[in-house]
């Protein structure tokens, strides 16, 4: 799992990093190339992902999180040092901070809901198909907009939270296995906000492809 969660992390700041220069820059060959890259290194680390130990893990991690869910909702306190704490290990795994101040904002405003597996799987299935079977679609939809013509939530970005929230529940299945502690609250809370960002950015994607969300 720890030479996985690196491979997450070094995909995130090439996909983050990628986008960003899509948006920013004239050269649009240039760009649609790193586009084409981030979607390559996306779909090649979904293939690396052991989904029976993604599941086992995630389950578990789902039952625990139920339990200390109430503490993140009621208590302010525990609400700030949990997000203070996160941000620091995102940081000590390796992703660079234009990486990390993409998920900063959603992880804020992160309403802590449980997400169940079946959820982040379909997430992920569609993150899947995006990056495998409808990249063309998918390039087109970034691309325009990157020439201006979308109103909402910038697509470039939605695509960097999708892979940064899988990344995100890889970080904390390795760091529960790192610290000998499958029962880590912070650990179970974090990939339930991986699993929520993931998903909540795969979805207007796929809207936006004219795909549907199953």
């Amino acid at each position: 799992m720890e030479e996985v969660c690196q491979q997450a992390c070094k995909v995130s700041n090439r996909v983050a990093l990628g986008m960003l220069y899509g948006e920013t820059t004239w050269a649009r060959a240039q760009a649609c190339q790193m586009v084409q890259d981030a979607f390559d290194a996306t779909r090649d680390l979904l293939y690396r992902i052991n989904p029976v130990e993604l599941r086992d893990w995630y389950e578990q991690f789902q039952t625990i999180y139920l339990t200390f869910q109430a503490d993140l909702m009621d208590d302010p306190v525990a609400w700030s040092r949990f997000l203070g704490s996160q941000c620091d290990l995102l940081h000590h795994v390796g992703l660079h901070q234009k990486t990390i101040a993409s998920v900063g904002d959603a992880l804020a405003k992160w309403d802590r809901r449980p997400v169940t597996f079946d959820a982040l799987a379909n997430g992920l299935d569609g993150l899947a198909g995006l990056v495998s079977e409808h990249t063309g679609v998918l390039g087109n939809a970034i691309e325009g907009e990157a020439s201006g013509e979308a109103k909402m939530k910038r697509r470039a970005d939605l695509f960097t939270n999708s892979v940064c929230g899988m990344t995100i529940v890889l970080v904390a299945i390795n760091q529960a296995i790192l610290a000998g502690d499958p029962r880590d609250n912070n650990c179970a809370a974090l990939a339930n906000f991986g699993a929520s960002l993931t998903n909540s950015s795969v979805k207007p994607l796929l809207k936006a492809c004219e795909l549907n969300w199953s």
